[in-house]
């Protein structure tokens, strides 16, 4: 299987997992709503829909770097040439590559610390380990997605003019 049909695949779960996360978190909220408003009880599961909500947010960048759609100021880099407009945008990739490899290695070690800790949330058995993993998986998926865009850039730069 080839890098760029592996990267598909990785971003097609990407989406379905966030898809799957936002139904969860609308279903969870909803549920906590109707408990506490009609029958005057509480629920534990707000700790579900936040912890949700943090892996849905990293999700999400990792959709934005797949589809290149990072909010990014592009004045300055539009006054040059196409030529020089990729050479930038390869070296932004670049950085981008070390920065999510960086945070992703840091991000493992805090959730291995916290594993090994044993903590879990305060209101469900919910490892925070598995909370704190999201920020390992999803550097690690941002850092192969924005390699991928290397790829797909100075592939473009050799047909560039």
């Amino acid at each position: 299987m080839s890098y760029m049909k592996l990267m598909e695949k990785i971003n097609h779960i990407v989406s379905i997992a966030g898809a799957m996360f936002l139904a969860i978190i609308t279903l969870v909220t909803f549920a906590q709503v109707i408990a506490r408003y009609i029958f005057q009880s509480a629920m534990d599961w707000p700790e579900l829909a936040m912890f949700l909500f943090v892996w849905l947010a990293y999700l999400g960048c990792c959709k934005n770097m797949h589809e290149n759609s990072h909010l990014r100021v592009e004045a300055l880099v539009m006054l040059f040439s196409k030529r020089v407009q990729l050479i930038i945008n390869i070296i932004t990739l670049i950085i981008t590559v070390c920065f999510s490899l960086f945070i992703a290695y840091n991000g493992a070690l805090m959730a291995v610390q916290v594993s090994e800790s044993g903590q879990e949330a305060m209101t469900m058995p919910i490892p925070l380990a598995l909370v704190w993993s999201v920020i390992p998986v999803c550097f690690t998926i941002t850092a192969l997605q924005a390699i991928m865009l290397v790829i797909k850039r100075i592939e473009d730069l050799k047909h560039c003019e």
